[in-house]
């Protein structure tokens, strides 16, 4: 039985998420961004410009502002607008999507610990401004910053959720190494898990929808990173199996055991190729390790991509729509970063359509 608060609830969150799904960039945008404008101050006032970042960029100065300053900007926006949904949500639903915003938080943690570990004191500023402008987080960021060297950050975070998470970690941390990808992987795993569990109290459909779509982002996610430690860390078999999300959706135990031993990369591809999404990855071997990686990425971008999509258009009302719209509008902005990263270091447009995450429609019709 549907109580009637119930359904409310779930069709007034479908129909934000549709309202807000209208304001999204059509393909014609995008390819005014990559062709018709030659500057980061261009796109700047183009998207000024459009209903759908007018009102994010109206105290911007398209003429002085800063690449930084307009990506963090951008990057923020599925976040500020994940709240349109909170007094239409209710507490259970509230939780989930309050789940995803973290997300942004992690984020944030991570690029503070990068910051740290460099030793730089350059780019504390936008760290600074990008706490703010994220607002509600569970660890002291300023305090964090002040921080002199990785060892000074567990301390810090003593009272908040990540202390457990980090401690091992960052004592386990091998100071002679220049990678913190054992650090950062067990934040992504708590926040995902985090995530997935935050579905448990819903019921029916919406629950079976974003168990798939967490439970495909888990396998990909794993798939990701298992690829990332064979290629760039010196990891044993028994610490990569470890670090394996405890959810998953098309992956089983033994396909993830076989990829975690493959005893070479070309094996680890013959054997990715074999799984359910190796229809779906591109992974070419004929290209440089960064083009690899580019293609590789956006693989699984895709994939996450089209579901979400899917989700959105099904049509049966829930807080899975209002997910899957804060989905293609995070993609989206990573669509536009990726163009204001092109556009500024004059890469050739028509490669730098083939990286965005959105297919384009020449690109399909080609």
């Amino acid at each position: 039985m549907i109580f009637p608060i119930s359904f409310g609830r779930r069709a007034s969150l479908s129909s934000r998420a549709r309202v807000l799904k209208g304001q999204m960039l059509e393909d014609e945008f995008f390819w005014s961004l990559l062709f018709k404008c030659h500057s980061m101050s261009e796109i700047a006032l183009q998207l000024q410009k459009s209903s759908s970042y007018g009102s994010y960029l109206q105290k911007t100065d398209p003429s002085k502002v800063h690449r930084f300053q307009l990506e963090s900007i951008l990057s923020l926006v599925p976040l500020r607008e994940s709240g349109k949904f909170r007094f239409l949500a209710g507490t259970t639903r509230w939780k989930v999507i309050e789940e995803w915003k973290g997300l942004y938080e992690t984020d944030l943690l991570k690029k503070i610990i990068r910051h740290v570990y460099s030793g730089k004191e350059q780019g504390s500023q936008v760290l600074e401004e990008r706490i703010d402008m994220i607002g509600d987080i569970s660890y002291p960021g300023r305090e964090l910053l002040q921080c002199r060297n990785i060892e000074e950050i567990l301390p810090v975070l003593e009272k908040t959720p990540y202390y457990e998470v980090l401690k091992g970690p960052l004592e386990n941390k091998d100071s002679g190494t220049d990678t913190l990808f054992p650090v950062e992987m067990a934040i992504d795993n708590y926040k995902l898990c985090e995530i997935f569990s935050s579905t448990e109290r819903l019921k029916g459909r919406e629950k079976k929808v974003l168990a798939d779509l967490y439970g495909t982002r888990a396998d990909l996610f794993n798939l990701y990173w298992l690829y990332r430690s064979r290629r760039f860390y010196r990891m044993s078999p028994e610490e990569m199996i470890s670090r394996i999300l405890p959810f998953r959706r098309h992956l089983g135990k033994k396909e993830l055991r076989k990829l975690v031993f493959a005893p070479d990369l070309s094996s680890f591809h013959s054997l990715l190729g074999n799984t359910w999404y190796g229809k779906f990855i591109e992974y070419p071997e004929n290209m440089d390790q960064g083009t690899v990686e580019l293609v590789l990425e956006r693989s699984i971008n895709r994939i996450i991509y089209d579901k979400a999509r899917r989700i959105f258009l099904g049509g049966v009302p829930g807080v899975h729509t209002a997910i899957a719209y804060l989905l293609l509008r995070e993609y989206e902005v990573k669509d536009i970063i990726t163009i204001i990263e092109d556009v500024r270091y004059d890469y050739s447009r028509r490669m730098a359509v083939l990286f965005l995450v959105r297919k384009m429609k020449a690109e399909e019709a080609s």
